[in-house]
């Protein structure tokens, strides 16, 4: 896991009472579960005081109001993307656009912490955000690791192993 940009904000989330998570999908894991509810069932243990919204790969204008509505109220937010690399696919590194336009738009609403599980690629989008953070996977190790992150468990100390545009 890495902290590209905005350690203070990581550092600084567990203190907050307003946080809003915001989840998308991801495709399965081989065994069939789904890692965007993995990752739901560790925050609502984590954080039980926090608000919870999943959204669509392709937020809805309903999704979008709940989010921006829940995001002006919030002291903080955490929005959480995933991606899976395909090959043969290039734009499977990417974030669909209406993704990258809700979370750039929450950017501009509250403090916002942008993770990326599985590309680094992707951060360069939501540059703009106080946090970003990656998680080169969306294996249930590096959700939980993330979370213990978020939670002030540990610093995390690793750096971007390739170049990405911020």
């Amino acid at each position: 896991i890495t902290v590209v940009k905005g350690s203070t904000f990581v550092k600084t989330l567990p203190q907050h009472a307003r946080v809003l998570f915001v989840i998308p999908p991801a495709s399965k894991w081989v065994t069939g579960e789904w890692p965007h509810e993995a990752l739901q069932d560790l925050l609502k243990a984590e954080f039980p005081q926090a608000s919870l919204l999943q959204i669509g790969s392709h937020p809805t204008g309903e999704e979008r109001t709940q989010v921006m509505d829940a995001a002006r109220s919030a002291q903080a937010v955490v929005f959480s993307t995933f991606t899976r690399v395909q090959s043969r696919n290039p734009q499977s590194i990417d974030l669909p656009e209406p993704q990258v336009d809700l979370s750039r738009t929450v950017i501009g609403l509250a403090p916002t912490g942008v993770i990326c599980f599985v590309s680094p690629y992707v951060l360069s989008k939501v540059s703009s955000a106080a946090a970003l953070i990656c998680g080169y996977s969306d294996s249930p190790v590096t959700l939980k690791a993330t979370v213990d992150l978020l939670r002030g468990q540990f610093a995390a100390t690793g750096k971007l192993p390739v170049q990405v545009s911020l």
